[in-house]
C-alpha cells in the first residue's frame, strides 16, 4: 500500500555527537545541566527553574558541522514523580515549544512559532517534522511552562535533531501496538506476595512487506547504527495524535527476506525507550 499512513523512522540523531555543544539561558551548578538533553536517559534531565513571571528558558545546541535536518522531537519524563505525573504532568499540553533552526551564518531557516505542545500525559513525546530537509548547524529550543509555577521547576528530557527514512510504501496490515506492562513479582520471608511497579512501556511490531533494494538499505543501516541499544524514532499515521510516535529501541524478528528480485520485507519490534 502507499504511504498514506504518514510513517517515517528516524535514528541518526546528531545532538548524540560528542561534539555537540550545549548552552542555555539558565542552568543548575547540580548534575541536572542543559548538555543532559544529549542523554537519552529519562533520570538524567536539564532543569529549568519556574517562578511566577519567569516561567520560560531557551537552550542553544550547536553541532560541529551543518546537517540535514528534518525532525526535531523533544522527550519529557513520563513517569519522573510516581502517582502523579499522569494527572499533574512535567508539561502540560497548553504549554509552549519554539524551535528556530539556524544555517552556519545564523539564517533561520526553520522556526516553528511558539505553539501548544499537546503532549499527552503519560507520553510525553512532543515532535515536529519540516516539509523538507534543511541544513542546520544551531538550534534554539524555547520552552514556556506557567503551568510549572506552583512545583517551581520543569525537567526536560532528550532532544532530537535528525533526518528521516519515509518509506514510499507504508507497513503491512496487521501491525499490533499496545502497552507492556513493567512488573516484578517477589515474596516476603514469611512468603506474602508483593509487586514492584515499574513505567509501562509501549511495543509495536511492524512489518515492511513491500521494500525496493534502496529502502532495504535504509533499514540494514537502521539495524546497523541501533544495533538494538541505540534510540531510535518511529511515528505512524494510524493512531491518535501526541499517541502516534515514540523514541524506542528496534530489534529485528528476522534477517531481511527477499520477496522477489526487487522487493524486500522487513519485520521488527519497537519497544518504548524511557
Amino acid at each position: 500500500m502507499a504511504n498514506i499512513q504518514g510513517t517515517f523512522l528516524a535514528w541518526q540523531n546528531w545532538v548524540d555527537l560528542a561534539d555537540t555543544t550545549f548552552h542555555a539561558s539558565q542552568e543548575r551548578t547540580d548534575n541536572r545541566v542543559v548538555a543532559n538533553l544529549s542523554n537519552a536517559q529519562s533520570d538524567d534531565v536539564w532543569r529549568v527553574d519556574i517562578a511566577s513571571g519567569a516561567t520560560s528558558a531557551t537552550a542553544t545546541i550547536t553541532l560541529s558541522q551543518p546537517r540535514s535536518v528534518q525532525l526535531v522531537t523533544l522527550q519529557f519524563p513520563r513517569f519522573e514523580y510516581p502517582g502523579v505525573s499522569e494527572v499533574n504532568p512535567n508539561f502540560a499540553k497548553t504549554d509552549t515549544i519554539r524551535i528556530r533552526l539556524l544555517d552556519a551564518n545564523e539564517n533561520v531557516v526553520f522556526d516553528s512559532t511558539a505553539q501548544s505542545a499537546n503532549v499527552e500525559p503519560g507520553y510525553m513525546v512532543y515532535y515536529v517534522k519540516l516539509n523538507a530537509a534543511v541544513d542546520t548547524s544551531k538550534c534554539e529550543l524555547t520552552l514556556d511552562a506557567p503551568s510549572r509555577v506552583t512545583q517551581g521547576f520543569l525537567d526536560v528530557g532528550n532532544l532530537g535533531l535528525w533526518p528521516i527514512w519515509e518509506p514510499q510504501r507504508g507497513f503491512a496490515y496487521p501491525a499490533s501496538y499496545g502497552w507492556v506492562l513493567n512488573t516484578e513479582n517477589a515474596k516476603t520471608p514469611a512468603g506474602r506476595l508483593f509487586t514492584n511497579r515499574f513505567d509501562p512501556f509501549r511495543e509495536w511490531s511492524l512489518t515492511f512487506d513491500t521494500l525496493t533494494n534502496q529502502e532495504a538499505g535504509q533499514v540494514e543501516e537502521l539495524i546497523r547504527y541501533s544495533g538494538g541499544a541505540r534510540q531510535v524514532f518511529v511515528r505512524r499515521g494510524d493512531l491518535e495524535p501526541s499517541k502516534d510516535a515514540m523514541l524506542c529501541v528496534v530489534t529485528r524478528l528476522r534477517p531481511i527476506d527477499s520477496r522477489t528480485a526487487t522487493l524486500r520485507q522487513f519485520s521488527g519490534t519497537f519497544e518504548e525507550f524511557i
